[in-house]
């Protein structure tokens, strides 16, 4: 019902109550004298009677009737104040996207943020767009592969979004992070991205420890190292073909996590829980698992070079594919058929091509790994078309 119709409304129901109050001003006392007097002859006292009972209602009603036109007043006021209000938001709404998209300077780059950003915290019904054209505005102007990427406008955008108790997580998991280039970002501890699509981002130098990325989509995530993930939650996230070398995962989740193709080489991931996770065709060359958990995870194909697992615990998990250094195959913490990892392992779960020249070369020369290296190059083109396709929708 809209303000127009609610004051119609509150006159008829107002009419109403004055007609209403006039025939009981007229009725009720001719009623009240005949049950006091019965039927007495004394015109005088029913009449006087009569008169005090009317002057009495009069009072209440004109009370009633006074009360019910300052409410409705009150009301009305109300209502066009808040239909002032509303139309003032939507002006600011537009002024703050105008702002956004404006080839103008920085200044009005962080002047529509602040717009958009009293939007949010003061209108229910502008909230759905309002997130959207900030999370639009993150991805242009923060792309992977944009010759000038402004990181502080990034920032001062994704602080909105991500404030404390700025967003229902409803809101959190539309958004829509797909290729932004999050180098150098850091996240205030306990920031919650649960469910953002945040496809073929770049990590590098990210600072996002502490953080809540449980059910996100992170696939074919990049970093070239630097980058602070340490008690970050990534439990039942997707993490497929990411590259997350060199990084700090110290005491991260990956519960029932799917990180197929991944790489974690040279990585510290101490403590880190693989639990139930898939981590078949993961790259772990190098990396630091001391008191990690990899429990009732798949592990086929995984690369283990150089990594110790005398203090890593793999019960029930799948290692009978995988493949590990030279010494350490026939450990007592590896399973008898655990096989020394070679050259076309290493293409068969590579994604992003081979680990090193001289690999690269050995197996080029060698005519049996030709399949192999078909499949590498066939993979690594899958990841960078699903990365082209990520950034362009």
């Amino acid at each position: 019902m809209n303000a127009a119709n609610f004051q119609f409304i509150g006159w008829e129901l107002i009419l109403g109550t004055a007609i209403g109050g006039f025939l009981l001003w007229i009725i009720v006392p001719g009623i009240y004298a005949r049950i006091a007097y019965g039927d007495a002859t004394d015109v005088e006292h029913r009449t006087t009677a009569e008169d005090k009972l009317r002057r009495s209602m009069t009072g209440v009603l004109t009370a009633i009737v006074g009360l019910s036109v300052a409410a409705l007043s009150f009301v009305q006021v109300q209502s066009s104040l808040s239909t002032q209000r509303d139309a003032q938001l939507v002006d600011l709404f537009r002024s703050g996207v105008d702002a956004l998209w404006s080839e103008t300077s920085e200044t009005g780059d962080f002047s529509g943020i602040y717009y958009l950003e009293q939007v949010l915290r003061q209108s229910d019904e502008l909230r759905a767009p309002t997130v959207e054209r900030l999370s639009e505005y993150i991805r242009q102007t923060a792309l992977v592969g944009r010759p000038s990427p402004n990181f502080a406008t990034r920032d001062a955008a994704l602080g909105v979004l991500l404030e404390p108790g700025a967003l229902t997580p409803d809101e959190i998991t539309s958004l829509d992070l797909r290729c932004v280039d999050f180098t150098g970002l850091e996240l205030p501890q306990g920031t919650s991205l649960s469910g953002a699509a945040l496809a073929s981002v770049v990590l590098t130098d990210a600072n996002m420890s502490g953080a809540s990325l449980s059910h996100t989509d992170l696939s074919r995530a990049h970093s070239d190292g630097g980058t602070t993930l340490r008690d970050t939650s990534f439990n039942h996230s997707r993490i497929v073909d990411a590259q997350l070398g060199d990084s700090d995962l110290r005491r991260a989740t990956f519960v029932s996590s799917n990180l197929t193709g991944s790489s974690f080489e040279e990585s510290l991931m101490v403590g880190a829980v693989f639990t139930d996770a898939v981590l078949r065709e993961v790259s772990f060359k190098g990396a630091e698992l001391k008191g990690s958990n990899l429990a009732g995870a798949d592990l086929t194909y995984a690369d283990f070079r150089g990594v110790d697992l005398s203090e890593v615990v793999v019960d029930e998990a799948s290692l009978q594919r995988a493949c590990f250094s030279e010494e350490l195959v026939g450990a007592r913490d590896v399973k008898p058929s655990a096989r020394v990892c070679s050259v076309v392992d290493t293409l068969a779960a590579s994604r992003v091509g081979y680990s090193s020249a001289e690999e690269a070369d050995q197996a080029k020369n060698d005519p049996t790994q030709s399949r192999a290296i078909t499949d590498s190059d066939s993979r690594k083109a899958s990841v960078d078309r699903a990365r082209r396709r990520d950034c362009k929708a």
